[in-house]
């Protein structure tokens, strides 16, 4: 019986630590005022990387790392990826959570927070520090730890890539939308893909891992307009997530999609 309750327990454990995976709204005035609504932010292709910290010696490392991971998409992505630096439980006043983020090298972070709104018990179990990504118009949740930040640059570009798409996608009806179609998704050897050009168009076609790097470049020669399909040798990837992003005269438009063998 009690080995069974013990179970009970780790299972809710797990699944109330994992189960987020999206963001909670709030809308609430930061240390100096300036009032943020969460999902407004996130609309407009945002990533925001939360960390919550007691202030305590043991929330410097992991809160500092994510801190310099978020500054370090200022020059690629300016003003598209924030960090927010959070009092855990809303009892430390604004002027000492400021005076820890810059005695602690994090006196640029985009805003200071000390709300009971913002709560981190949204995210699972409580933790000294705990960092969340959170992104997109989708709302999404990319990274939940406690005590760590290893990975989080990862998260971000995961994001961030993920973003674009969404932003890139959103203007279904423009004509010049590519309608891109790919399959099979997840893939195995072979991708095949296929959209639609309002005009002929010269092309670019190429693979991007989670951290937008080129892994793979596709023919695409120049194509009239109408219908088109294209297949690219994927044999070379490894299993994980990939994006294809195609460029015509008139536009640029990126799908996900994955490789498992």
């Amino acid at each position: 019986m009690k080995q069974a309750l013990l179970f009970t327990i780790g299972l809710f454990y797990a699944f109330s630590t994992l189960a987020q995976t999206t963001a909670t709204d709030f809308t609430v005035n930061d240390c100096n005022g300036q009032l943020h609504n969460l999902f407004s932010e996130l609309d407009e292709g945002k990533v925001i990387v939360i960390a919550w910290v007691m202030p305590c010696g043991a929330c410097i490392g992991p809160s500092l790392q994510a801190y310099t991971a978020a500054k370090s998409f200022s020059g690629t992505h300016p003003g598209q990826v924030l960090y927010y630096l959070v009092d855990d439980y809303a009892n430390t006043s604004c002027p000492t959570i400021a005076a820890w983020g810059n005695a602690n090298s994090m006196g640029e972070a985009d805003a200071y927070f000390s709300n009971a709104e913002i709560s981190m018990n949204d995210y699972g179990t409580p933790g000294m520090p705990k960092i969340v990504v959170v992104g997109c118009s989708e709302h999404k949740v990319y990274y939940n730890k406690n005590y760590t930040a290893n990975g989080i640059e990862d998260a971000i570009n995961t994001a961030l890539l993920e973003c674009n798409t969404i932003n890139t996608g959103m203007n279904d009806q423009h004509e010049n939308d590519l309608h891109i179609n790919l399959y099979p998704n997840p893939a195995h050897n072979i991708l095949s893909f296929s959209f639609e050009l309002a005009q002929a168009s010269s092309l670019t076609a190429e693979v991007l891992d989670f951290t937008g790097q080129t892994v793979l470049d596709v023919a695409a020669p120049y194509q009239p307009n109408g219908h088109v399909e294209l297949s690219a040798d994927i044999r070379s990837l490894s299993n994980g997530v990939y994006f294809l992003r195609i460029r015509s005269n008139s536009t640029t438009q990126m799908v996900k999609f994955s490789v498992v063998r």
